[in-house]
């Protein structure tokens, strides 16, 4: 018989099970916060949290952890038995913290993923992975980031005010070589997902995946890199940035191929990574940007936050209620995440507004250049060729397809997320 079917008395000694682990985590917070790893899933928890699932070690009864419960310092209230047998309950033992055979499963299927998180398939884990990220690591050496850093700026300004304003592209080579453009770009997927473990591998941490997954709709590479949590903020900082500062290696090597080989479809590809790495930057979906600013400023859970204010402000102008900040989070930090409230909304109107006129066009548009390559119909083909395209057309294209994605993508999550804080709340 199980635990939820009985009453545990005072005399239970309860104790967790292995696969749970609770470590500081470094963040901004005055009241400090701990990272909570369950198998496979990860939580941020606070001081009070921790305290209780220390005293969970399998030495001390329900009477003793509600003696020490109402020994810690700063408890401004009194704790019962009872209250310390709910909270085992429904922090423990509905989460398959428990260590004892009725729950030893539990952890696997409390891991199933929600509609909103990704689907994934690995492609390849740790030791495969590991044999080409222990000779990629050394890309983060201080000097070769320097150098290029250096390289990769030269090149820009050379690619955006020498080689692209004069140039043009025929459309006709970008059908007959659109097969190269994409074994390209697939690859810097894949190059970009290696940035990320080579990061966290440089900081001596070799648990990582790299694979394929669904994330909402959308097909997506990924790399798991989930340990990196362990690691100091500036650390944990570097590793997502390590698949933007790949990509920016790996359009260096296309650029020198390019300059010499004088072809138009590596240029393409360039131009490919640099949108890709804008948007890879934005901060307001959980796009490497996002992380990097969580990390930076030193704010976990940030886009849970950020939501819980945008529902707040509506309320707090006519109904007169505070904003609900957490209770240890410094003034500075609250600053810092209402000015990226504040930002993240502008940001998301003008995407509607930029949506709004551009999603006819853009489905006309991807129909227009897609059912050519699809088909292979010369009729077709006919249709839409021109005398030249200029590279701002092509940036033109991939910058509307990426406006959709992730326009579509943030509505999607800030509808799910609002309807979610306002179940909470009521």
């Amino acid at each position: 018989m199980s635990l939820e079917s009985t009453d545990i008395t005072i005399d239970f000694v309860p104790e967790l099970n292995p696969e749970c682990k609770v470590v500081p985590l470094d963040t901004k917070y005055e009241g400090g916060r701990f990272l909570l790893t369950i198998g496979s899933r990860r939580h941020i928890v606070n001081r009070k949290v921790e305290h209780f699932l220390s005293l969970i070690d399998g030495s001390n009864s329900i009477a003793d952890i509600t003696q020490e419960l109402n020994a810690t310092p700063g408890n401004d209230f009194l704790v019962t038995n009872s209250d310390t047998i709910k909270l085992l309950k429904k922090v423990v033992i509905e989460n398959g913290m428990l260590n004892s055979i009725e729950h030893s499963d539990k952890i696997l299927k409390k891991s199933k993923p929600s509609s909103e998180e990704l689907k994934k398939i690995s492609l390849l884990g740790s030791k495969q992975i590991a044999y080409f990220s222990s000779f990629l690591k050394i890309a983060f050496l201080p000097q070769i980031v320097f150098c290029v850093m250096f390289l990769g700026f030269i090149s820009r300004v050379i690619f955006y005010f020498a080689v692209m304003e004069p140039s043009y592209i025929d459309p006709d080579l970008i059908f007959s070589q659109f097969a190269i453009f994409l074994l390209i770009s697939i690859i810097s997927l894949f190059f970009h997902e290696f940035g990320h473990a080579s990061a966290l591998h440089y900081y001596k941490i070799k648990d990582f995946t790299i694979g394929v997954g669904i994330y909402l709709f959308m097909p997506v590479m990924y790399a798991d890199v989930s340990r990196a949590w362990e690691l100091k903020r500036g650390q944990r900082c570097v590793v997502n940035l390590g698949g933007v500062y790949f990509d920016l290696i790996i359009s260096l090597i296309l650029f020198v191929f390019a300059y010499y080989s004088d072809s138009m479809i590596l240029l393409l590809a360039i131009l490919f990574i640099d949108i890709k790495t804008i948007y890879n930057l934005i901060p307001f979906i959980k796009t490497d940007g996002y992380w990097v600013f969580s990390d930076a400023t030193g704010i976990p859970n940030l886009q849970k936050n950020s939501h819980r204010l945008m529902i707040d402000f509506p309320q707090a102008i006519f109904k007169g209620r505070s904003f609900h900040f957490p209770s240890d989070m410094s003034l500075t930090s609250r600053v810092i995440l209402s000015v990226y409230t504040f930002l993240k909304s502008v940001f998301y109107i003008y995407l509607v507004y930029i949506l709004s006129e551009i999603s006819f066009w853009m489905l006309i548009d991807i129909f227009n250049w897609m059912t050519p390559i699809l088909t292979g119909s010369e009729k077709m083909l006919e249709k839409i060729r021109f005398s030249s395209l200029e590279f701002a057309d092509i940036w033109m294209f991939f910058a509307k397809a990426l406006i959709l994605q992730f326009t579509i993508t943030s509505i999607y999550k800030i509808v799910r997320a609002t309807a979610l804080q306002l179940r909470l709340r009521n």
